[in-house]
Parts: C-alpha cells; structure tokens; sequence
C-alpha cells in the first residue's frame, strides 16, 4: 500500500513526499485522543495543552515542507560543509555542541521518579560498597555502572541521585560528541548526513540523557561506540581489537551488552578474512542464517526446559514479577491475560519501537517497502546491523516487562541504538547509489517532520505536571493489558499532582474507568482504593477514607495497610466500639503468634483508652488532643 501511493505520487515530484507527512502527523494526531490505550508509543500530544499541540503540528508540517523542498536541500548541499573548517575549528564546535548539549539535557532533566527503580536502587548502592572485584562477579548485571556512579559520588561528595543525573546529562554531550564528527565526516552527500543525524539525535531512546536515575545510560552510550567502531572497521580500518574492548566493557556496564556477542562474532569472521585477504565460506549469507536459526533453536529448548518460562507454575504475584521471559500461557483471566502470544504484548512491543526509535522505524519501513528491490542485502555494513537489530528484537519481544513495557521503556532502549544505525546504513547506502534528489528529498521530510512529534516526549517529561498525565494514561493502558504493577504506575503519576483536590478528582475518575475491568479479587484495583483513602485521610476528610478502605478490602481483603487506616479513620469519627473490633481483629491477624506491627497492638490500647475516656464524658478535651496528637505522628502513606 505504501509503495503503491510512493510511486503513484512520483509524477508529482514532492507531491508524495508531503502527503506521507501528512500521513504520519495524522497518525500523532489521531493517538493525541487516547491517552489510555495501546497508541502509548505515538499519544505524546496528548498531554499537551490544545495550543502547544496545534504550534507542535504546525511545526511538523512547515520542518517537513522545507525539507522536502529541493531548494533547502540544495542549500544544505552546496553552502554548509562541516569539513571545509580547519580541525581545530572542527574539535571547537563539536564540544561546544557537546557542553550545550549536555546543559540542556540537565536543564530538562525529567521530573519523575517513575521511570527507573530510584529509591530500589539508591537504596542498594546506600548498603553495598562496590570495588573493582565486584567486576568479576558474574551474578551482577551491572557492576561497572553501579562502580562508576557510587565513585564519582565519593569523590565529589554529592548524593547518589545527583550524580546519576549529571552522568546522564554529561552522557548525552559526550554522545553529541561521538555521532556529529562520525557523520559529518562520511564520505557522502550532506543530505545524507541531515538525515542520519536527526535519526541518531532525536529518537526517544535519548530521553536517557534527560537526568535519568537508572543503569541503562552508559550501556546506551557504550553500544553507540560499539556500532561506530563496527561501521570503522567494515570501512577498512584495524580495529576490531577495540570493538572487543568496548564489548567487554559494555557487558560489565550491563549484560544487555551480550546481545550483540552474535554481531561481533561476524565483525570478527569478517576481520580474519580481510587479515588472510581470501573469502570465508562462513560470511555467505545463506550460512549466516542457518547459523542464527541454530541459535534460535537452542534459545527456544532454553525456555522451555531450562528457564522453564513457557508457563506459570504456581501464577503468584512474586512468580509473575520475577519471571525473566514471558510465558506462552498466563493464568489470569481475561482482560489481563498478558503472554507471549497476545495481540496486547505484540501492540506493546511495537508501541514500545515506536517509542525508543522512532523516527529511525519510519525510516526502515520507508526504505523497505519501497526501495527493497535496490538494496544490496549481502553488504557487510548491513548484514551485521541486521543481525544486531534481530537479536535485540527477540530479547524485546520474549523479555517479561516485570511491571509493564511502557513503564520500563529505558531496559528495552538499547534496541534503539542498533536500529538508528541499521536505518542509517540502509540509507547511506540508497543515498550513495541513487542520484534520485527528489526520492532523497521527500524521505528526509518525512523523517524531519516524524522527529519533532516523537521528541515531545522530552518536554512532557520534563514537566511535572505533563508527566504525571502521561502516567496516569499510560498506567490505565497497563491495567487493560500487562496489568500487573499498574496501580503502582497510576498511584506514581497521580502523586505529582500538587492540588489535593484535583488529584482526589483524578483518582476517583481513575478508579472509575477501570471498574469494568477489574477482577472479582483485584490487588490493583484494592491499592488504587486505598492510595485514594490515604488522600482523604490526609485532608481529614475520615468519613470518605473510611468508605475507600472498605472499598479497598472488597477487592482484597488481606489489604493490611487499609484496614489499619480505615481503624484510624473510625478513630478520628470517635466510633471507638468499632475501631477496637477492628484493630482486635487486625493484631489478630498480623500479630498472632508473631508481633510483625508493634504500632497495631499500640492503636488498639489506645482505642480501648479513648472508649473509656469517652464513656465518662464525650466532650473531654483530652479525647480530641489525644486524636490530633495520633494525626500527627502517625504517617499514613
């Protein structure tokens, strides 16, 4: 379909070029609509106010007309040469640009918790001191990462969070200063270079430069250097000794890095028959593929009969989140029925592309679809970003995304990196072959107005308003489909909203569009009931905290926490008789025969106090006190 309205529109000149921007902004435009549903890789304007929405389309549209227009593109080709300047002038500007970039990266830093384990893992690097032994341990997935951060905060005396955001932002310049000088200087027409830039600089993947406390930014660093060494070596350059380097490096940074070992394999099959200067029968494609299909198999008997992952055994919530690879059969009833094999996670998965790498996936499926026919498939340059590309889609694809996919976006980034550059390599190669301007012209345009919509989501994270709508939309998505870990994303989301009021609003709204799918027994469904019962307790609204804990217990009546606040709020309501049934209850529970919460056993002698005191005179100013005095130092949470 696509190629037959590419060439139909050929006649035209850049006539199709600019209908396929509009095809690709409707499809922004469209999701913009369902904040909720599967489109969360493509609903960023959706949490955009009307009128910046509408300045980010008109935006798109006029970047797309210009780009397309042969008269930019020639401008781009015959004026701006980044070569012409002498090299020191060429190493000032790119670290000029690198310094910028790494500023604004720390300015717009994000302004959510959500994205990453913060407090897990500020917490595990708090109580364990990592040394350079802990590199040989291979039970750890990421020991370089977690070494570099806790020493860098050492050395300079600065919290662990805030060393993690300076060494994302400082990431993102150094990435700057990797990719613009590497594309800058191939050897081919500068509109090539527009291209390959706007691929590498704006895919969402980089949002991991954007302050971001996880462990993923250095290995999405290490395999850029990777692929660029790759594309040096397949050059003629010697230098497949620091590809391995950067490999092993990368693998202590986090195993992630192991997905391109199959890559580096043919990297190094490739380097030895170009050091023996004859062919090797092992580089043919045909073997390439029958090799991959051996490694596919053994990976398939591996998660049947090794990691046994194909199914629950026992379908518990700790089993479910600490499974590696999704299974083929989930045993939870329908909406939440989330496997390997669902149309949700295959929408998950793509969304989640669409997310990390776009525009460099319009740009593949562009030149596939229609210029499939002129690309040489057995090219080197190519084969080994094909077989990168494939083996981080499997991972992606197979991967239990623990407490959702849209929420763990920054764990599945890395397919990112290998898909801008197999994008890259396929255009440098249609660009470098064909002499088509028009057919050049009309891709790039297409790409430009792509970016500008896909790298919203670097404005709506850096606004702690905006990202706590797209939470809140993406956490009712994960409800409707993975399902686990959604009210955590909600309650995450919902918590940055500043007016009590509103978020109360928001939460009960919340709550309320959910309810058709909820389960007779729903954890989810229960916490989002009692997060809310937390928010009215603390605006000493007790009447409503009680209601929404008793809601709460009806989804899962083992929820502790809100029987313990609906106590209080009976408590605060001054009906004594039922908060000692209740807290009698509760210890009984939770105390017997071990005391696990010392508090319980407190609150209901306290309980027995208040009836007491209440029975010799309801109005004693002691009663009140002793309640104002329960309000402060109990933290409810």
């Amino acid at each position: 379909m696509i190629k037959k309205f590419w060439l139909e529109q050929s006649g035209s000149r850049n006539h199709s070029g600019f209908l396929l921007i509009i095809l690709f902004l409707s499809i922004y435009f469209l999701a913009s609509f369902f904040p909720d549903s599967f489109l969360w890789g493509v609903n960023h304007l959706a949490f955009l106010p009307l009128m910046m929405r509408l300045i980010f389309l008109f935006g798109a549209l006029l970047v797309g007309f210009l780009l397309t227009s042969q008269i930019s593109l020639s401008f781009i080709d015959n004026k701006i040469s980044f070569l012409s300047n002498p090299f020191l002038v060429r190493v000032l500007i790119v670290l000029f640009i690198g310094i910028f970039g790494a500023a604004i990266f720390y300015i717009f830093r994000i302004q959510t918790d959500m994205y990453g384990d913060t407090l897990t893992l500020l917490s595990l690097l708090a109580e364990k001191k990592y040394t350079l032994g802990d590199l040989l341990d291979f039970r750890d997935k990421e020991p370089l990462t977690r070494l570099v951060h806790q020493s860098l905060a050492s050395i300079f005396g600065i919290d662990q969070k805030l060393t993690f955001q300076i060494v994302s932002a400082v990431s993102g310049g150094l990435f700057l200063i990797l990719v613009i000088p590497f594309i800058l200087t191939r050897k081919n027409i500068k509109s090539w270079k527009l291209l390959a830039l706007i691929i590498l600089i704006f895919a969402g993947a980089n949002q991991l430069f954007f302050g971001h406390v996880e462990d993923y930014t250095l290995i999405y660093l290490a395999i850029t250097v990777f692929l660029i060494l790759a594309w040096n070596l397949f050059d003629g350059k010697k230098i497949f000794g620091w590809m391995v380097i950067v490999f092993l490096i990368g693998s202590r940074l986090h195993i992630e890095m192991i997905l391109l070992l199959p890559a580096l394999l043919y990297a190094g099959a490739f380097w030895f028959e170009q050091r023996r200067g004859r062919s090797n029968h092992w580089l043919h494609p045909r073997k390439i593929i029958l090799l991959v299909s051996v490694s596919i198999v053994c990976a398939v008997l591996l998660y049947l009969f090794y990691f046994e992952a194909h199914r629950y055994s026992t379908g518990d919530q700790k089993e479910i989140m600490t499974k590696i690879f999704l299974p083929v059969v989930n045993p939870l009833p329908e909406p939440h029925s989330y496997s390997l094999l669902s149309l949700n996670h295959l929408s998950d998965v793509i969304q989640q592309l669409f997310f990390t790498a776009s525009p460099a996936l319009v740009l593949l499926t562009i030149i596939m679809v229609t210029y499939y026919k002129g690309i040489r498939w057995n090219e080197p340059h190519l084969i080994f970003s094909i077989i990168a590309v494939f083996y981080f889609i499997v991972f992606n694809f197979t991967i239990n995304p623990m407490l959702s996919m849209p929420r763990d976006w920054d764990m599945l980034s890395p397919v990112a990196a290998v898909i801008n550059f197999a994008s890259i390599v396929l255009s440098y190669q249609l660009f470098r072959n064909s002499k088509n301007a028009i057919d050049h012209s009309r891709i790039i345009g297409v790409i430009g107005a792509v970016a500008i919509l896909s790298s919203t989501i670097f404005i709506i994270n850096a606004d702690k308003e905006l990202s706590a709508m797209r939470l809140e939309g993406v956490g009712k998505w994960v409800f409707k489909s993975y399902y686990h870990g959604s009210s955590y994303i909600i309650n995450m989301g919902e918590k940055l909203i500043d007016d009590p009021q509103k978020q109360i609003e928001h939460r009960e709204q919340t709550i309320k569009d959910l309810l058709p799918y909820t389960n007779k027994h729903d954890l989810n469904i229960s916490m989002l009931y009692y997060k809310l019962a937390v928010l009215y307790y603390q605006q000493r609204d007790f009447g409503n905290a009680g209601n929404r804990c008793v809601d709460a217990l009806q989804y899962d009546p083992q929820n502790a926490s809100a029987l313990k606040t609906m106590g209080l709020s009976l408590l605060q309501l001054k009906q004594f008789d039922k908060a000692i049934n209740l807290f009698s209850f509760y210890n009984k529970n939770i105390n017997i025969p071990a005391i696990n919460d010392l508090q319980g056993i407190s609150l209901e002698e306290t309980a027995r106090f208040l009836a007491v005191l209440n029975l010799k005179d309801s109005k004693n100013a002691e009663i009140q006190s002793k309640l104002d005095e329960l309000y402060r130092l109990i933290n409810v949470k």
